[in-house]
């Protein structure tokens, strides 16, 4: 693929990825909010973000790269705003220490991405030769630790539905 066509390419995914990543945050909003319901929204957020990483890990050409990259945004989109949703329906003492806690949240939402930068460049180098990097492992690897947070998310919190 030549430069042109890199940046042509680049240009559908963002702007694919930015309108799947709205209509999961505003579709998920809504309907958890009118459902009452957080957990299976943050499990269904996790699930299509694993499905578009495990496509993307696959994929042969850009079209199946498009498609998994729209998949996992909308399912970002899903995750983030009900997960958000959630934090507040959590949080103790909301009255009186809610800036606090919001703020211990965003720490440890920080602190959780920050690694990833420093680790996938190892995940990348496994099994690789002659210059190729293992994207396979690294969008597995992906798909499974977002799965895992999602079950984590709607099995351990009790207090909401």
């Amino acid at each position: 693929m030549s430069v042109e066509e890199a940046a042509g390419a680049v240009a559908v995914v963002a702007g694919g990825g930015i309108f799947a990543t709205m209509l999961g945050a505003l579709g998920g909003g809504f309907l958890s909010d009118r459902l009452r319901r957080r957990r299976v929204f943050v499990l269904a957020g996790g699930c299509a973000f694993a499905a578009g990483a495990t496509v993307m890990a696959f994929a042969a050409g850009l079209p199946l790269n498009v498609a998994g990259a729209v998949l996992g945004n909308l399912g970002l989109g899903l995750f983030a705003a009900v997960d958000q949703a959630l934090m507040l329906d959590v949080l103790p003492e909301r009255e009186t220490d809610a800036g606090r806690f919001t703020g211990i949240y965003g720490f440890s939402t920080s602190m959780a991405q920050g690694p990833a930068p420093l680790v996938a460049p190892l995940f990348l180098a496994v099994g690789a030769s002659r210059g190729e990097k293992n994207y396979t492992l690294l969008y597995l690897t992906a798909a499974a630790l977002t799965l895992l947070s999602g079950v984590v998310v709607a099995t351990r919190i009790k207090s909401v539905r």
